[in-house]
């Protein structure tokens, strides 16, 4: 039914490119789940659930400190425009502009 070569490709590999894309979001809560919260949890002298200010003792700052670089390096790595991570990222950009302008013709 589609006749455009270009929308078939873009179509057919936006599968992998969502799923791609979404282990990159899973290991984002993933660690948010399983070493931030925890992390709060365990050291904070505030209930979380009500407070958005954390109290940490001097003695949890470098697990703390670990923690952030963990997160800022993932971070900084999916950012670098020369890693994996960020081109993913790029493509399936391109990707969805592609397919919004070579259907829109289509939907006016």
């Amino acid at each position: 039914m589609i006749k455009d070569e270009h929308l078939k490709k873009l179509l057919i590999s936006w599968k992998d490119q969502v799923a791609d894309y979404r282990e990159e979001e899973d290991q984002a809560v993933k660690f948010i789940t399983d070493r931030w919260w925890p992390f709060l949890m365990k050291h904070s002298n505030t209930q979380l659930i009500y407070d958005s200010s954390y109290i940490l003792p001097k003695s949890s700052w470098a697990e703390f400190e670990n923690i952030v670089y963990m997160r800022m390096s993932t971070v900084a790595f999916m950012a670098d425009s020369s890693s994996a991570r960020f081109f993913e990222t790029e493509n399936i950009v391109l990707s969805m502009d592609s397919i919004i302008l070579l259907t829109e013709p289509y939907f006016e």
